[in-house]
């Protein structure tokens, strides 16, 4: 029933003369959200910056676009669209601009920094984990973006956003692979030490942190949807060695996002062995020029399938005829 499209792009070598040198973030009081849910990440002005940045990186690499899926597409036009995860509000207020006659409800599990959001946007503060209080296939559009890698039993939500979606919406998802790879495949043991840690931590509160690759095959499962699309950007973590100026920008963006996301989540993790002088050595050779690494960053759309008439056949007919005779009554026979 479905259909999957793959593109993915490899890191390619580029001559740069210029080293970057790596710049340990500023280190600072951070805050964190203070609902009940495994969130690691912080819930800050440096925090709204990092979502902030990634976002306009994200648009100039697919050219002023807010998501690869073709939203614009869309027909009918959509009127009723989901966020789940929604930050800052960034990507709810574009597309809210780009749809004014839609309903945009953002959903967070916190809105301490979203100031005057267009008039079609609805916040809701919601933690998921307690519920989903939304009606099946009343949704035109539903998208999460570095959600999943943060939820427990992702599919799961997966599947209630599936079902939120009505027949021919679009369900976007895109998210990362919480680990760092190198193009030559030696990763430093300081990287694999700093995730060893992370993971092991996550994994208690059934968080998987490897999601960006697995989203597809979710989708799959449901059997829900008549065509699947995936399209994985390696971005090239410690410096800008492709020979794609767009990718290497957004591999810049990441580069700086990962610094601020990790920031302090050794004290939000009190339990998983994580000390700041790991995250600072995984910092350190991440941002090593010379050792090319990058994380993946997939992003996953998926149409639902329209709904297929119901239809009887002849034998089925004349079943149904058979039931209702015997139900109501042998009298419509004379009897």
């Amino acid at each position: 029933m479905s259909q999957t499209i793959t593109m993915t792009e490899l890191p390619r070598r580029q001559t740069v003369t210029e080293k970057p040198i790596a710049r340990p973030v500023a280190r600072k009081q951070r805050t964190w959200h203070e609902a009940d849910a495994p969130y690691t990440f912080a819930n800050d002005d440096l925090e709204w910056e990092r979502l902030n940045g990634v976002h306009r990186a994200i648009k100039e690499y697919l050219g002023n676009r807010v998501t690869l899926a073709p939203i614009e597409d869309l027909l009918p036009a959509p009127k009723k669209i989901l966020e789940l995860g929604a930050g800052t509000g960034v990507w709810a207020t574009d597309v809210a601009n780009m749809f004014p006659d839609a309903t945009v409800t953002a959903v967070d599990i916190s809105f301490n920094n979203i100031r005057n959001p267009p008039r079609n946007v609805v916040l809701k503060q919601l933690n998921l984990l307690e519920g989903f209080p939304f009606e099946p296939e009343s949704f035109d559009i539903v998208h999460m973006r570095f959600l999943l890698v943060h939820m427990p039993n992702f599919p799961d939500l997966i599947k209630k956003c599936s079902a939120a979606l009505r027949p021919g919406g679009l369900l976007l998802l895109e998210d990362i692979d919480q680990n760092l790879y190198s193009v030559d495949g030696d990763v430093p043991d300081s990287i694999k030490t700093f995730y060893k840690h992370y993971h092991g931590h996550m994994a208690k509160s059934g968080v998987d942190g490897e999601t960006g690759a697995k989203i597809e095959g979710v989708l799959h499962g449901l059997n829900q949807f008549s065509e699947i699309h995936v399209h994985n950007m390696p971005a090239p973590i410690s410096g800008p060695y492709t020979d794609d100026p767009k990718l290497n920008k957004m591999g810049v963006e990441m580069r700086k996002s990962l610094g601020k996301a990790y920031d302090g989540i050794w004290g939000k993790m009190p339990s998983s062995g994580l000390t700041q002088e790991i995250h600072d050595n995984m910092i350190r050779d991440a941002h090593d020029h010379d050792r090319k690494i990058y994380m993946d960053f997939y992003w996953t759309w998926a149409r639902k399938a329209e709904k297929e008439p119901e239809t009887q056949t002849l034998y089925q007919q004349a079943w149904s005829w058979w039931e209702y005779l015997v139900e109501t009554g042998w009298w419509i026979l004379g009897y």
